[in-house]
């Protein structure tokens, strides 16, 4: 697949650097070709980055939960429920990248990397760490690896930037890596 998936908050954040970045990624993700997959909400972070990806001529799938079927565009796939809707995004999909976020975002992003340590998919997952965001996800993934929680072979799993267009590049380059099973 083409497709970039995008996780990003359905809100909008205080930080104008956080909007700066949903709207410089979605139309990064434009200009490189690939298909913008995302959530399906128009609001927040989410819908300012796909805007830009549709502003710079990209094409956009949203996939959408059918409990909010009524927020749905013609551009959006309609799901049963969360983790179809994963399911989906990853099926459509070359690679994850992850702007800020709330619980949702967070959910998404540890879904996608469970899932790469269970072997489900070997997608790229990266992160952007806008205005530090991320800096205490980042730490916390470093201290579970230290404290042998986390295969130290797992670190491989996530990649963090700090601007949008390294995360597609990255993702554009990205060389599956072997990783010992965790069982």
């Amino acid at each position: 697949m083409d497709g970039i998936c995008v996780f990003a908050a359905s809100s909008m954040p205080r930080n104008r650097e956080l909007i700066e970045a949903a709207e410089r990624l979605g139309a990064y993700i434009a200009q490189r070709g690939h298909l913008f997959v995302y959530g399906g909400s128009q609001l927040g972070l989410m819908g300012v980055s796909r805007d830009a990806a549709k502003n710079a001529g990209g094409r956009v799938t949203g996939v959408i939960i059918e409990m909010f079927k009524r927020f749905a565009t013609i551009d959006d796939v309609v799901v049963s429920d969360f983790p179809e809707r994963l399911a989906k995004m990853r099926e459509l999909s070359k690679g994850v990248v992850c702007l800020a976020g709330g619980i949702g975002t967070f959910y998404e992003k540890s879904d996608v990397l469970q899932g790469a340590q269970l072997k489900r998919h070997q997608l790229p997952t990266v992160v952007i760490n806008t205005a530090g965001y991320y800096d205490g996800f980042i730490t916390q993934f470093q201290r579970g690896i230290d404290e042998g929680l986390i295969p130290p072979d797992n670190g491989s799993f996530l990649h963090v930037v700090v601007r949008p267009e390294e995360s597609v590049d990255f993702i554009e380059s990205y060389v599956p890596r072997t990783i010992k099973d965790k069982v």
